[in-house]
């Protein structure tokens, strides 16, 4: 996932733990990172937002003097600029509150609007994002949007020299896609160690266990015209570490059961 980073800003905590994430990524790879923010139509907004993007900018010449940073200021509605702009990116990166079904602020939340929109991978970054953190894991399911998964969370594991896990939430007697999952890493990516599990549960719990001591969590996006399904809305809601959300690809390969 090399490439130029972009990282949507509002001011918030949220947003700036998603700009560090990202700032440490291209440390990394030596990506250079573009600051997004979405201002108001009113000159005094205008005002703020130019001050608040200079404010980022510091902050990322102050973490990492040698990261390219630059910035791009847009007017309109957050969603549709960041979809829209997002194209032009390796990633999108986005911040937001870990909220939780009983905080009772799922509506209105950009990541849940967010995910279903993109065309690209879509990065959501918790604030409590820091700590130890170990191994790559990636959400299997048998939909197409899985194999891209599998293969950005594969590349991941390569790039950091890290450990891939593959995870499949299995309930009752189904037949599983996790065996195809493991023999295209084998077949795609043979430096990556590679372990598959399955575990019993409900797919959206599993997934936010697993990833709460990962580096990162990779999951299959939407359909391209369908919406956020439960097991992406439930890992948002409940997130326990950084998540990219993968879209499926352009000619869908499906993982098959085994």
């Amino acid at each position: 996932m090399a490439g130029q980073l972009a990282v949507g800003i509002d001011g918030t905590a949220a947003s700036r733990a998603a700009l560090e994430w990202t700032v440490r990524r291209a440390e990394v790879d030596g990506s250079s990172v573009v600051i997004l923010h979405v201002a108001g139509n009113t000159s005094y907004a205008a005002d703020e937002s130019d001050s608040l993007v200079r404010a980022e900018l510091d902050f990322v010449r102050a973490l990492s003097p040698t990261t390219a940073v630059t910035f791009e200021i847009f007017h309109g509605e957050p969603v549709k600029v960041l979809s829209q702009q997002g194209e032009r990116f390796a990633l999108v990166v986005v911040g937001t509150h870990k909220t939780g079904f009983l905080r009772g602020r799922a509506f209105g939340s950009t990541s849940l609007r967010l995910v279903p929109a993109m065309t690209v991978p879509l990065a959501v970054v918790p604030i409590s994002f820091a700590g130890t953190r170990r191994g790559v894991v990636v959400g299997i399911e048998d939909h197409p949007g899985s194999a891209a998964a599998v293969r950005h969370g594969a590349a991941e594991a390569r790039r950091s020299s890290s450990s891939l896990t593959l995870i499949h939430a299995r309930s009752g007697e189904e037949s599983s896609p996790i065996q195809s999952a493991l023999s295209l890493v084998r077949d795609e990516f043979p430096e990556v160690v590679a372990r598959a599990r399955e575990v019993s549960g409900v797919p959206g719990e599993v997934l936010i266990n697993a990833s709460a001591t990962a580096e990162v969590l990779f999951m299959g996006g939407p359909a391209p015209g369908s919406g956020l399904g439960a097991v992406g809305y439930d890992v948002l809601l409940n997130i326990a570490g950084p998540t990219i959300f993968v879209p499926c690809e352009r000619e869908p390969a499906a993982i098959a059961s085994a």
